[in-house]
């Protein structure tokens, strides 16, 4: 088995066709035919179903994917680390997977301690939704995740360590009606306000599990969004009620901007952490990432 092999077949995969995959090699489509299957006869297995216009991958197919991108992306990791470690001054290369919300709180702070300390560190943060970092961290794009952990089973291989525990909260601007009650709030007082709700599959599930197991219906007024951005310009230009972690508000909620609502009804706790390849080798500088993050998070919790 040779890594131009593993090319090939990576390249077929993501192209689906063999026209396409030739294209992207600069390679005729015999000679890519016969590198597929001088690699399927060296394993032993079918890798594809050959179809008039396509190709389909094989279960068998499906798992050596996995394996032979995170071949491809440590052996490409190794040529550009040995490359640049030639002047002497490089520490490493670290690519992390961002949640949104740590963009302003943990990694902000993680990041530029790091960067303070090693300035030749050279660092790339994918910002995305769970279900993508999580996809690259498994194929070896991203050496790590700083993400909430939503309920979903994750590969044998990622491990998660919690870092943090979150509280989702109700939220309004400080001046909203609502703000002035001091007594507790039911849900039913809340279904005609105008709601910002994260557009994730778990947000929603929680947001609208808390409602129905109060026998309401979910309010009817709901702007969903995957931008944090807009929530929160909205939750400080407009009257809305937010349903979301506060510590994703922690410097609104402290410089009195908005306030969290009591409702006894809608109370619970999520982690959040770092997420990695468990048996993989971590470079000097990843786990420099890892550390510096691991101490951001208990600065955080205890700020809270």
């Amino acid at each position: 088995m040779k890594l131009q092999q593993l090319r090939h077949f990576v390249t077929l995969v993501e192209c689906k066709t063999m026209r396409a995959a030739s294209q992207r090699l600069g390679l005729s489509q015999p000679a890519l035919s016969r590198s597929i299957q001088t690699l399927e006869r060296s394993l032993d297995i079918s890798l594809f179903r050959r179809e008039p216009r396509r190709v389909i991958l094989t279960a068998a197919g499906a798992a050596f994917y996995r394996q032979a991108r995170l071949v491809l992306s440590d052996a490409e990791r190794a040529r550009h680390e040995v490359l640049r470690a030639q002047d002497g001054i490089y520490f490493g290369e670290v690519n992390i997977g961002l949640a949104g919300m740590f963009a302003t709180y943990v990694a902000d702070e993680a990041i530029a301690a790091v960067m303070s300390n090693r300035p030749n560190l050279r660092i790339k943060i994918i910002e995305g939704l769970f279900e993508n970092t999580l996809a690259d961290l498994e194929i070896g794009r991203l050496d790590l995740v700083f993400s909430n952990f939503p309920r979903v089973k994750v590969h044998p291989d990622i491990k998660l360590e919690p870092l943090v525990e979150l509280h989702h909260a109700m939220l309004v601007r400080s001046d909203h009606p609502l703000a002035r009650k001091r007594r507790e709030v039911m849900l039913a007082e809340l279904l005609d306000e105008q709601w910002l709700l994260i557009d994730q599959v778990h947000a929603s599930l929680n947001f609208e599990g808390a409602f129905e197991r109060a026998d309401l219906a979910p309010p009817d007024h709901v702007l969903k969004t995957n931008s944090l951005t807009i929530i929160r310009s909205l939750m400080l230009e407009g009257n809305h009620v937010a349903c979301m972690p506060e510590e994703f508000f922690a410097r609104e909620l402290r410089e009195g901007l908005l306030k969290r609502l009591n409702v006894p009804q809608f109370t619970f706790p999520r982690r959040a952490g770092l997420l990695y390849r468990g048996w993989a080798y971590q470079t000097p500088a990843v786990v420099e990432v890892m550390d510096a993050l691991r101490a951001a998070a208990a600065a955080q919790a205890q700020r809270f």
